[in-house]
């Protein structure tokens, strides 16, 4: 019986992030579909990429700083909260087929503002997004860090020959 409660306590976890993620995410694809509406009624259509890209910084750009930001917050708090254990305030070391799956999809979700005309503040807000993702999950695997450091210690001084000696 305690079996199956632990089972059914880790199911309602994982459906709860599910739901905190498709919430916040619905959200932030609705603020960005008001927002996209707006900004490209203005845009040439005809123009080339560079000249649509000034244009967009000109005269929208209070908007698109907005809109990124939240792009930027909306994936790191879903990498985290898709790696982070509750219970042992760490990240987690293996994912299940689940958080692999919702991983995946979050990824997808996250490409679809790419493909729009504003794609290249997405594209740099995606890169700077991960690559800050793949900075915590390192800084945080403290364990690990130390245990190379020891590694690397114990190494160099067998090498120089100051290893202690009965």
């Amino acid at each position: 019986m305690d079996i199956r409660t632990e089972e059914n306590r880790k199911w309602w976890a994982f459906i709860n992030k599910v739901l905190l993620i498709l919430g916040g995410w619905s959200l932030y694809l609705v603020v960005f579909a008001q927002c996209y509406k707006e900004i490209v009624f203005y845009l040439d259509k005809q123009a080339n990429g560079l000249i649509q890209f000034l244009f967009l910084l000109t005269y929208s750009g209070y908007e698109i700083l907005w809109l990124t930001i939240g792009y930027v917050i909306m994936l790191l708090g879903s990498m985290l909260l898709l790696l982070w254990n509750p219970r042992t305030r760490k990240l987690k070391q293996m994912l299940s087929k689940q958080e692999i799956v919702l991983s995946i999809l979050l990824i997808l979700v996250a490409l679809v503002p790419i493909g729009t005309r504003m794609w290249s503040f997405f594209l740099m807000a995606f890169v700077f997004a991960f690559m800050l993702g793949f900075i915590v999950c390192i800084l945080f695997r403290q364990e690990e860090n130390f245990a190379i450091a020891e590694n690397e210690d114990e190494a160099v001084s067998n090498y120089c020959g100051t290893e202690k000696r009965n």
